[in-house]
């Protein structure tokens, strides 16, 4: 992974030391921190919508698209900052190089002029042009492996317990009181062959 960090060229351009040191530090950081996020927030959509659910256990070969729900219904980051690099107009707003703007993946992820009924949760979505991981040059390095990760946790959860539960009395989680990451505080959940 480092290897390929040092070596990558955008536009005959490398990264320096320091945007490579920031990469490593947010790979080991952000990399865990978000797909815990993901995990939590996938296993808590899923029982907050159990339909969602069953059509999963049901067809196993929809646990991929109901990851990429899950990352577009609740997206581990909900916001990533970026420096204006050139002059430029958005909705009519003028933004000077230097300037650092504040990009709301959640938000974009409940688009209505991009997405169906943003706020349903549907495993089945598709197209799902979601932007939990960025996009462009800044997308996310370890988005293949989130995606794994996932998609190993809730293949293994499903064939291994036949009952899944809520164990928080009717209530809805905790969400933490961060801007940074999404995901609730804790959840707890009764599980059963």
């Amino acid at each position: 992974m480092i290897s390929i960090l040092v070596h990558a060229e955008d536009e005959g351009q490398f990264m320096g030391e320091a945007e490579l040191i920031a990469n490593l530090i947010g790979l080991v950081n952000a990399g865990q921190e978000t797909t815990g996020c993901l995990l939590a927030n996938g296993m808590l959509r899923v029982l907050q919508f159990p339909e969602q659910l069953d059509r999963m256990r049901k067809a196993p070969e929809l646990v991929g698209t109901a990851i990429e729900e899950m990352l577009r219904y609740d997206a581990p980051a909900q916001f990533v900052a970026r420096r204006v690099t050139e002059a430029v107009e958005i909705a009519g707003v003028a933004l000077q190089p230097g300037a650092i703007i504040a990009v709301g993946l959640g938000a974009a992820n409940r688009d209505e002029t991009v997405f169906e009924v943003p706020d349903k949760f549907d495993i089945t979505r598709h197209p799902n042009p979601h932007v939990a991981f960025g996009h462009g040059r800044h997308y996310c390095i370890g988005n293949a492996l989130a995606r794994l990760e996932a998609t190993t946790f809730f293949t293994a959860v499903l064939q291994k317990f036949r009952r899944i539960l809520p164990a928080w009395e009717g209530q809805t989680p905790k969400w933490r009181p961060t801007l940074s990451f999404r995901s609730p505080v804790s959840l707890p959940v009764v599980l059963g062959s």
